[in-house]
């Protein structure tokens, strides 16, 4: 805890050096953040936590272009479920929300990115895990559920091979299984069928077919894209750009 503590203590006295003008301020106040927040969970202290969290909405409170906010509030709505953890404060839950909310909004106007999936995921986490009923936040759940599905489905699906294809759908095959609880809980029997035949249509996909995208991306007549997408998989490695980084792109 006392490293974590020291840590916490240069990352955020560089954030504070940094000028508020600079590109890199909003950047160095959310890792101080995520530094403090680090801390505290060490420490399983909730002011602390709390410390870290107010650096992340400071974050996201700066200039910054629409992509860098919206992972920068994607990445406070995954601090207050941490929060939440050990405060069992119920407006962590809110607050997680409407965070990601707005995140989501962010990447809708943006036609997208690699972080999509995440996002829905934990927003539907959130109106799970709070389930007002008034506010129907099961059905919202399932819903926004589906859509993280949806949107890891893609990320299977262009997978430049089927190792990479197999991770994609393994990591989404958890979340696959809570969309189907969560569907069930809200009484959706319909909606639970489709997660489950979603996260088992992924894995079969990456188990047995991969599709040829350097190829799919020249008949289309991007030929720079897919020269792209070969270059990423022959240099694939630890620390390396990763084909899947290159989705944006693609979508």
């Amino acid at each position: 805890v006392a490293e974590a503590a020291e840590a916490a203590d240069a990352a955020e006295a560089i954030a504070r050096a940094t000028a508020q003008d600079d590109l890199l301020y909003a950047m160095n106040l959310a890792a101080a953040g995520n530094a403090r927040v680090m801390q505290g969970l060490l420490g399983r202290n909730q002011r602390v936590v709390s410390d870290g969290i107010a650096l992340l909405a400071e974050a996201c409170a700066a200039e910054v272009v629409p992509e860098h906010r919206r992972r920068l509030l994607a990445m406070l709505g995954y601090v207050l479920r941490m929060r939440y953890d050990i405060s069992r404060d119920r407006n962590d839950l809110t607050s997680m929300i409407s965070r990601l909310e707005e995140a989501r909004r962010l990447a809708e106007a943006d036609q997208g990115g690699t972080d999509v999936a995440a996002i829905l995921y934990l927003c539907a986490l959130g109106y799970h895990e709070r389930n007002d009923q008034n506010l129907r936040d099961q059905r919202r759940a399932g819903a926004l559920g589906l859509s993280a599905l949806r949107e890891r489905a893609t990320t299977v699906l262009l997978q430049s091979s089927t190792d990479y294809a197999l991770d994609a759908a393994l990591a989404a095959a958890g979340e696959a299984a809570d969309v189907v609880r969560w569907c069930l809980a809200d009484g959706n029997t319909e909606a639970a069928v489709e997660a489950l035949e979603r996260g088992r249509g992924m894995v079969l996909h990456a188990a047995v077919a991969a599709a040829n995208v350097p190829l799919l991306l020249r008949e289309a007549g991007h030929d720079g894209l897919a020269a792209e997408w070969e270059a990423a998989l022959g240099d694939a490695g630890p620390g390396r750009p990763q084909p899947s980084d290159l989705l944006s792109g693609m979508v």
